[in-house]
């Protein structure tokens, strides 16, 4: 019986396996991921093993959720569903002029795009299809109830009459196509416009989605970020002078690009069709001292050294919902990613006030050398260097009105600390 998938806990064991072990940064997303997991850690405190006991998937639009008990290979709800949200068609779309955006959707198995039109606006845009893919849609098995069936794009099961004892005819008279559309749509002028896209499912039933195209002169996600009054972010609109950019504005140091106030309102202005949901403000943590002795010394040779150094505080990553553990990814930010080691942050709503981190990058390492046949030898090795520009990272978390996608835009604001 080829040509389906079978979904029982061993399956769903190995696939998770290789989705945890490689876990991705990503810009946009419909889900969290939340690991429930026990750490070893050193003397020191610094975690050097982590054994994972249950990961939980949560869709954030829909709340479905999907757990795996790796102790018991045990699972609850619907893994696709915790992971996947499409509502069909998208409704709205927001286009530049001169510029272009694109319709992107895929059809329950079975159904294709039989005309698409515009019947607004016919001035302000023009839509041509850039790509079409279409290929076999899978047939699943439940592995508990042995019944067959196909997975509509919202996530739903549709059940065929297919057994395990179902002929070769049986199984190519459900066969179906499942097909992927792209239409490009380009504006043209300001105004608005509607493009009706007629679809016929596999029962021969059609239906008909208007998608009201609205052509502006700013269709960014973000129009402005402003901290401490000043914009983060070039004002791109006709007649804007950008005095207020951040940018130094003198020829002496022009290109430098940089804040001096160490704290201050941080405001984000949207687009049209997307709303805020929070700013994640991650600091580097302070820096400490730490040692560092060997000794490679012979029973006729000393040969002693003692380093102490600074570093930032130990931190495995940042713990972005309170569990306790670095193994999460919410809001589309890794927990545990190679650039938060260390790091610290705050969750913040718009228009709050946010402190940057005020410590620069620095080196400071002292390594004092005994050495000699009775250690008569000392020598002193010092290296230091201070910067004075300090770095915060600002992820600004929106979510799209039309397509309910949750999407990141990742932005650093530098603080000047001196003049040196």
């Amino acid at each position: 019986m080829k040509g389906f998938k079978q979904f029982g806990t061993i399956a769903l064991a190995a696939a998770l396996t290789i989705t945890f072990a490689v876990p991705v940064k990503v810009n946009a997303t419909y889900y969290d991921y939340n690991a429930s997991a026990e750490y070893t850690r050193n003397a020191e405190g610094e975690i050097i093993d982590t054994k994972t006991k249950s990961s939980t998937y949560t869709n954030k639009v829909t709340n479905e959720s999907y757990t795996f008990d790796y102790a018991t290979g045990q699972t609850s709800g619907d893994l696709y569903k915790a992971m996947h949200y499409d509502n069909g068609i998208r409704k709205g779309l927001v286009v530049g002029i001169n510029d272009y955006n694109d319709i992107r959707f895929t059809l329950d198995p079975g159904a294709e795009v039989t005309k698409i039109k515009v019947t607004k606006g016919k001035g302000n845009i023009n839509v041509k299809q850039s790509e079409f893919r279409s290929e076999e849609a899978e047939i699943y098995r439940d592995s508990e109830t042995k019944k067959y069936y196909y997975r509509k794009v919202n996530g739903d099961k549709e059940e065929l009459t297919l057994t395990d004892d179902s002929t070769t005819a049986e199984w190519e008279a459900v066969k179906r196509m499942q097909n992927s559309y792209e239409y490009r749509v380009w504006g043209k002028k300001k105004g608005e416009s509607v493009v009706a896209i007629t679809v016929k499912d596999a029962a021969g039933a059609t239906t008909t989605t208007k998608v009201k195209v609205s052509v502006s002169e700013d269709e960014r996600r973000i129009t402005q970020i402003t901290y401490a009054g000043k914009n983060l972010k070039m004002n791109y609109n006709k007649g804007a002078n950008n005095n207020n950019y951040y940018a130094c504005q003198s020829a002496a140091k022009s290109g430098n690009f940089y804040v001096t106030k160490k704290s201050g309102k941080l405001k984000v202005t949207m687009g049209k069709n997307y709303k805020f949901i929070a700013a994640y403000v991650i600091k580097p943590n302070a820096y400490t001292t730490k040692t560092q002795t060997s000794d490679d010394s012979t029973s006729t040779y000393v040969n002693k050294s003692t380093t102490t150094y600074a570093t930032r505080q130990y931190s495995y990553g940042i713990d972005l919902n309170g569990d306790g553990d670095y193994e999460d990814t919410i809001d589309g930010i890794r927990e545990k990613d190679e650039e938060y080691k260390n790091c610290s942050f705050v969750k913040v709503k718009n228009n709050s006030k946010i402190s940057l981190n005020t410590v620069p990058y620095k080196e400071d390492r002292t390594t004092v050398r005994t050495y000699g046949e009775t250690g008569q030898y000392t020598t002193t090795e010092k290296e230091t260097a201070n910067g004075n520009m300090a770095y915060t990272t600002v992820i600004l978390v929106c979510q799209d009105k039309l397509t309910k996608e949750f999407v990141n835009e990742e932005i650093t604001i530098t603080l000047r600390t001196s003049k040196q």
